[in-house]
C-alpha cells in the first residue's frame, strides 16, 4: 500500500482544524515543505508506536515478573505484528475515508443538477 500525503496528514496526530488547512493548501506547498510535514507526522507516529510498544512490552514483563503469565519468546514479537497492523489499519482507513469524501464531493456537484433524459426512449414504439 502506497501511503500519500493526504493519508499520512490525516492520519498524524495534528489537531482538526491544522489538518484541515493543510490538505486545503496541498497545490500551494512546496516540496520541502511537504518534505518537512512528512518528517513531522513520521517522526510524531514513530513516538506514539514506539511508546506503546513500550507499555505493551512492560505490561507483559509485569504480568511474568508477578507469575501473572508465562514467559513466551513469541509475546514482544506479536505486540509488535498487533501495533503495526493497527498503525496499517488507520492507514487504510484514512485512504478509505479519502474515497468516502471524493464521491460524496463528485455527488454533492450533480445534486443541484436535473438528470437529463433521452428524448429518444420517451415512448416505445408499437
Amino acid at each position: 500500500m502506497a501511503i500519500t500525503f493526504k493519508q499520512l496528514i490525516l492520519v498524524a496526530p495534528f489537531p482538526e482544524d491544522r489538518k484541515k488547512a493543510l490538505i486545503e493548501n496541498i497545490g500551494k506547498m512546496t516540496e520541502d515543505q511537504k518534505y518537512r510535514l512528512t518528517s513531522v507526522a513520521w517522526k510524531t507516529l514513530a513516538q506514539i508506536y514506539f511508546a506503546q510498544l513500550k507499555a505493551e512490552q512492560n505490561k507483559i514483563m509485569d504480568e511474568v515478573i508477578y507469575k501473572d503469565r508465562k514467559i513466551n519468546v513469541n509475546d514482544m514479537e506479536e505486540i509488535e505484528a498487533k501495533l503495526l497492523h493497527e498503525f496499517a489499519q488507520k492507514l487504510e482507513a484514512a485512504e478509505n475515508q479519502e474515497s468516502i469524501e471524493e464521491v460524496k464531493k463528485e455527488l454533492e456537484k450533480y445534486k443541484t443538477q436535473p438528470l437529463t433524459q433521452d428524448k429518444s426512449t420517451d415512448t416505445l414504439p408499437h
